[in-house]
């Protein structure tokens, strides 16, 4: 196997590097080994008194310990969100929509039909590792995930782990994690969806399967797309006229076959995605470009009674066609495995193994690059019996080529009530370069940098409470307040030179903190009625440098905040919700500012039952007021547009 170049010269080969990368880990592993090792003994060794005991002594609560097989799971140390898209009262436009809308979370993208680029907790889009069915999302050129890429009609789960998760996931997962899972074979009956909206919106999915006995196969498949042919306000020539955005169009072709059989489930997607990039305001340089997507995955998982398994591999091919030059094509490979056993004899003790491979070629890369990855994760979970609280300890070691991370981590929680959650988290990460900082020669005027050092977050903590009221016949109220900081040593940035080339290098630090609140108001409990009003509020500081020579991290707003209102009667309801983004720097050099602004959007649902069908009908207006503003530079957002979607079981 060829070796990608920039993790074999990378930091780990290096005396003098590798001594800074471990300096203070020793002390930290350790901690986690005992954890892991020796807590649960340990503490399970109060549960009986040894013979003749006094029996008026201080005994610690009896302790149990939760071992979990999934290979997936965030834990309970730290703030995880859920979002089920069959479950959801109102529906959202797509997956973006929804991650945009949480606390601590940003998308952005060149306009409506562009890429969808998710940022969590002042990080970077590369910072965010996004699983399919367990296989990388992220591009193997960028290191971005594209959540455009991904129907939301063709999910049944997709959870958002925020902060580093390295020890669980490996590489990549700095500011946090995005785990998708496909619509499952075994499902309640078949389904469809239709859409219409502004702008040329279309879209159109159906399922339908068989199960019985415990096993079941279900297929699904979908289409989509948009002109995005909105007008705009050209703020670059004079008296800005109003324009029309052009080769913004976008399509999306989807399918889904999943099988299911005992413990064993399987799943065969085929994605499809093509777009047109019209490129900046003021410019017609773009006017002909557009880029095309297919991927395909085959990816599969089993559970038994002490081990669980899963394994995948996904097929991706690239192309990026000038309007006025020749297309150039790349084409990836992924494969990764992971497997975990519950150890005999160390009660709560996991051992999770995992494997990757990934290959990259293709026009403008050098050579055939490829990559081989392992990594080893000792994890326990330790509680008492009444699960009041717990504690969870984790290392996670990894080797590409030949560099190796270590990402210890430590989580711990409280249940003071039935309704508090008290929880604590601190870890490291790291990241390896992408090819395209390794081996990307495309063009003149870029250069590639295979002495690239791995991306390392020396320390991600986060200390939160959740806590709510429930009660059937009175208002109740959930609150949740997190605090998190993140120090990220040789961030990997693109940056021009003295000469115009421009090229990746590794900066020296990327410092990031914030705070999280969010709480709902909702109405006493009824069949027929029901209300609730809920806000969220981020505050955050990242920085980006040299020494104390730093900038505000691009497109990171230090505030955004959201507020919204909904309404139920009998089988209507509505939402209107506020939102608010800060304004952000465009580049790392921080001299060019984009505007904060406020959107307005509603919605409203109703449910029919046309005999023995159920038909939940939703109307919406995005941005009611009809603002201009720019997610990215120069890129303008569409100004107010209108949807419908048809759910049809």
């Amino acid at each position: 196997m060829k070796r990608a170049r920039g993790p074999a010269r990378g930091c780990m080969s290096r005396g003098p590097c590798k001594n800074r990368f471990s300096q203070g880990a020793g002390g930290y592993l350790a901690l986690c080994v005992g954890l892991c090792l020796v807590a649960p003994v340990a503490l399970g060794a109060q549960e009986t008194p040894e013979p003749g005991a006094d029996n008026e002594s201080v005994r610690l609560p009896a302790l149990r310990v939760d071992v979990r097989r999934s290979l997936f799971d965030p834990g309970l140390a730290r703030s995880v969100e859920r979002l089920e898209p069959a479950r959801t009262l109102f529906p959202f436009r797509d997956l973006g929509d929804w991650l945009a809308s949480r606390t601590g979370v940003g998308v952005r993208g060149p306009g409506a039909g562009g890429r969808q680029l998710l940022s969590v907790r002042g990080g970077r889009p590369e910072g965010v590792l996004v699983l399919l069915d367990g296989l990388p999302l992220n591009d193997p050129l960028t290191g971005e995930a594209d959540l455009s890429s991904v129907p939301l009609s063709s999910l049944e789960s997709a959870t958002l782990v925020r902060g580093a998760g390295a020890a669980r996931y490996g590489s990549g997962a700095l500011g946090g994690a995005l785990l998708l899972e496909s619509s499952p074979a075994v499902a309640s009956e078949p389904a469809a969806r239709f859409g219409l909206g502004s702008y040329g919106a279309y879209e159109a999915s159906g399922s339908a399967g068989w199960s019985g006995q415990g096993a079941g196969l279900r297929v699904a498949a979908g289409i989509g797309g948009a002109d995005n042919d909105f007008p705009y306000e050209d703020r670059l020539a004079g008296e800005s006229p109003t324009e029309y955005r052009e080769n913004a169009d976008s399509e999306t072709r989807w399918l889904n076959v999943a099988g299911e059989a005992g413990d064993v489930r399987g799943t065969l997607r085929f994605d499809g995605l093509e777009r047109g990039v019209p490129g900046r305001m003021g410019t017609n340089a773009f006017a002909g470009d557009r880029w095309r997507e297919r991927r395909w995955a085959l990816s599969g998982q089993a559970a038994g009674e002490r081990t669980a398994a899963r394994l995948g591999i996904r097929g991706l091919s690239m192309r990026y066609a000038p309007g006025d030059g020749e297309a150039t094509d790349q084409r990836a490979l992924d494969a990764r495995a992971g497997a975990e056993v519950a150890l005999p004899g160390s009660p709560g003790a996991v051992v999770a193994g995992r494997m990757s491979y990934e290959r990259l070629e293709g026009d403008g890369i050098a050579g055939v690059p490829d990559r081989l990855s392992a990594g080893a994760t000792l994890r326990t979970v330790v509680s008492d019996a009444d699960a009041t609280f717990g504690i969870e300890p984790l290392v996670g070691f990894d080797m590409s080529g030949d560099e190796t991370a270590l990402s210890p981590e430590l989580g711990a929680w409280l249940r003071p009530g039935e309704s508090v959650r008290l929880y604590g988290r601190l870890g490291r990460a790291y990241r390896v370069p992408t090819f395209a900082d390794l081996h990307f020669e495309a063009a003149p005027g870029l250069r590639a940098n295979p002495d690239l050092e791995s991306e390392r977050v020396v320390l991600d903590a986060e200390l939160g409470v959740e806590a709510s009221t429930a009660s059937t016949s009175e208002p109740s109220v959930s609150v949740r307040l997190s605090a998190w900081t993140r120090d990220t040593r040789r961030p990997i940035v693109w940056l021009a030179s003295s000469g115009a080339v421009w090229s990746p290098r590794n900066l020296d630090r990327l410092a990031a903190r914030g705070l999280e609140i969010e709480a709902r108001l909702a109405g006493a409990r009824s069949a027929s009625t029901g209300w609730a009003v809920d806000a969220g509020l981020t505050l955050q500081r990242s920085r980006l440098g040299f020494g104390s020579n730093r900038n505000p991290l691009p497109y990171e707003p230090d505030v955004t905040a959201r507020v919204a209102a909904e309404l139920r009667r009998g089988a209507t309801a509505g939402r209107l919700e506020a939102t608010y983004v800060g304004s952000r720097t465009t580049s790392v050099a921080a001299t060019r500012r984009l505007a904060s602004f406020v959107t307005l959007d509603a919605v409203l649902r109703h449910r029919f039952t046309p005999g023995p069908l159920t038909l939940d009908a939703a109307a919406g207006i995005d941005n009611l007021l009809d603002r201009q503003y720019e997610l990215v530079e120069l890129f303008p957002e569409p100004g107010r547009s209108f949807r419908l979607t048809v759910d049809i079981r």
